[in-house]
């Protein structure tokens, strides 16, 4: 009788320890890396120079164009949650907003 009534019970991601994992891996990653992170941001100033960002939505759009190609569908196969409308619920998966907090730090930088 228990199994029958939780079986179907849905079991969400510990959205709290992932939370503070990558919390602890942007204020820890500066101490592990030392010196590899001044070279890390020499990378990204060069990057983010006139030519770089010239080339920046090229490459942007490569990457979406990729992405909704039949070769790049096994992405979202990774990424896939396995609910029908999972990908309109706002309590989907965190990667999205994980990315935007990556690139939003690595501009602030």
């Amino acid at each position: 009788m228990f199994q029958e009534r939780y079986r179907h019970q849905r079991h969400d991601p510990p959205h709290e320890i992932l939370l503070a994992v990558a919390v602890y891996v942007v204020v820890l990653a500066p101490f592990i890396f030392g010196d590899l992170g001044e070279a890390i941001t020499g990378a990204f100033s060069e990057l983010f120079s006139p030519v770089g960002l010239f080339f920046l939505p090229v490459i942007l759009l490569l990457v979406i164009q990729f992405l909704s190609s039949d070769r790049g569908s096994f992405v979202s196969d990774v990424l896939y949650t396995g609910g029908r409308d999972s990908i309109h619920r706002v309590s989907g998966s965190p990667v999205g907003a994980a990315l935007v907090l990556g690139f939003a730090l690595v501009l602030a930088l």
